[in-house]
């Protein structure tokens, strides 16, 4: 399916949707994120499906020689463009699809995608891309929805993400097919150690999957394998 359509959509609104559905819980996560990169130092990185830029204006913070937010979609782009002039951030934007990355082989230390890894509109072919731009034994953190480990939990939060999310959403915005294509998507994407098999065949290696609010979210923390 292609999302380009409707995050070019969603895109004035976006921000503020994440922040109030997630209560403000979203912004910790980008925190953690960066501060997994922190401890690996790298000099360059690419933020792949960069949205409105929140994560790469995070990881303004590590001071990196390049900072690229990359994402196919020209109205999320537009948006983070104007935070990273605001907020002084050196990173650049560019438009473009994670199934076409429009640089050399290895040519990143780290490369990161949050909440945007199960839009790619081919999947397998995306992972090819992130790997072959990714140097030796680079790093890849992604940050994806799932659903927590307890069973009451998980209950708990089902009702709040397939029936209460969907209600607060149509209260805000007049796409209300945006947020059911979430919910659709969210519930057929694989989780947890499932989508750390499935990265497997794709030549990473997991290092660690960090639950996220007891399983809300998931950030796995990724190293390109090498060749056989």
């Amino acid at each position: 399916m292609n999302t380009v359509p409707i995050f070019n959509q969603i895109a004035p609104k976006y921000d503020f949707l994440n922040h109030f559905l997630s209560l403000g819980i979203d912004k910790r996560w980008r925190k953690k994120c960066v501060k997994i990169a922190r401890k690996y130092h790298p000099n360059k990185i690419l933020d792949v499906a960069a949205g409105t830029g929140d994560l790469t204006l995070e990881f303004c913070r590590l001071k990196p020689k390049t900072l690229i937010a990359l994402d196919p979609a020209q109205n999320m782009l537009e948006i983070a463009s104007k935070k990273f002039s605001r907020k002084n951030c050196s990173a650049q934007t560019l438009l473009a699809s994670a199934e076409n990355i429009p640089f050399p082989d290895e040519s990143f230390d780290l490369i990161s995608c949050s909440f945007g890894v199960r839009n790619f509109d081919d999947f397998n072919k995306s992972m090819v891309e992130i790997r072959r731009v990714l140097k030796k034994n680079g790093i890849f953190l992604v940050m994806e929805f799932g659903f927590p480990r307890l069973k009451w939990l998980k209950i708990l939060y089902s009702f709040y993400f397939f029936k209460l999310l969907p209600f607060l959403a149509s209260l805000f915005t007049r796409h209300k097919h945006a947020y059911k294509y979430l919910n659709s998507s969210v519930s057929s994407f694989p989780y947890d150690k499932a989508f750390a098999e499935k990265i497997k065949l794709l030549g990473f290696e997991t290092l660690k999957i960090y639950p996220l609010t007891g399983g809300i979210a998931y950030l796995y923390e990724l190293r390109k394998t090498i060749d056989s």
